[in-house]
């Protein structure tokens, strides 16, 4: 699972950056003492950011293996742009884009899909113990509806329809030990999808009214400092487990998918050797159904503009 949520989106940024250093009208003095301040609070307040998460490569293949014939890699590109409210929350926007790379491309698979851009608000500490050390941060996203598949589903009348968007709770709860170079924690996601399609449609279309409707992941995971820019983790993650809104007369009795499918052994580092970058290579594998020999190998980095 990629719990990193970094946030961009430079375009807006660049453009008002350049308009003022085209401008070049001289101010009077107070109008540019204000300038600088606004300039000032601004840079201290926006953040821009670029992020690729590098994805497909396993063991038994390192030319890629996305789609399970090995020739494959899937890049997810993250530009943001976020702004900080106050000390404890900020605000951002993010827009991903898949880039598939295969040596054998298919004329079914678009090389490069716009995924759904969503709103993020984040808090830094939503609750902190001085008793137990123990603090808990997250955020709250919301997936706008606009890209191609989105819309495809609500077209199809699909059970994954989210044509009025799906929402994100994500938490994060943290005991730091030995003064802070190891850390015990707990992760939790909690998705809704909200459906524009009427059950009847679905009915019409699919023969059941059901949709996907709610989603839930947990993660429990511990982390070292081997350096002071350099840190190695381990988790078990649960897998997502979904909740399919059946209708009465739905032929099939199951709601929620069983929950000991999916899980997932995670580990990797983060690494911040170098200035405004954000290295993280990492490695997961299903202990169950792949074992080692299938592990996967990505690679995510994410470098800070301002």
């Amino acid at each position: 699972m990629r719990k990193n949520s970094f946030i961009f989106g430079a375009a807006f940024l660049l453009a008002s950056s350049v308009s003022l250093a085209d401008s070049t009208a001289t101010a009077p003095a107070g109008a540019q003492s204000s300038t600088s301040t606004m300039l000032s609070t601004l840079k201290k307040k926006v953040k821009a950011a670029y992020s690729i998460d590098m994805l497909g490569a396993t063991v038994k293949s390192l030319s890629g293996n996305s789609s399970g014939n090995g020739t494959d890699l899937l890049f997810i590109h993250y530009p943001s742009i976020g702004y900080r409210i106050g000390s404890k929350w900020s605000a951002s926007v993010t827009q991903p884009l898949l880039q598939y790379i295969d040596e054998k491309p298919s004329s079914q698979v678009d090389p490069l899909v716009v995924s759904d851009p969503y709103l993020t608000f984040s808090n830094s500490k939503i609750l902190g113990s001085d008793k137990y050390g123990v603090d808990v941060r997250g955020y709250f996203r919301y997936y706008i509806p606009v890209s191609r598949s989105t819309r495809r589903s609500v077209d199809n009348a699909a059970t994954s329809d989210m044509g009025y968007g799906k929402t994100r709770l994500y938490l994060n709860a943290t005991k730091p030990l030995l003064d802070g170079a190891l850390s015990v924690y707990g992760l939790s996601l909690t998705e809704y999808r909200f459906a524009e399609r009427s059950e009847a449609d679905r009915l019409a279309a699919n023969g059941d009214g059901g949709r996907n409707t709610w989603a839930f992941d947990t993660v429990a995971g511990i982390s070292y400092d081997v350096l002071k820019s350099a840190s190695v983790y381990l988790e078990y993650e649960t897998g997502f487990l979904r909740y399919t809104n059946y209708t009465s007369n739905s032929k099939q009795n199951v709601k929620w998918n069983k929950f000991k499918d999916g899980h997932t052994i995670n580990f990797g580092s983060y690494i911040t050797a170098v200035p405004k970058l954000l290295i993280n290579p990492h490695f997961d594998f299903m202990p169950k159904d792949q074992g080692l020999s299938a592990m996967n190998i990505g690679l995510f980095l994410s470098y800070t503009f301002l």
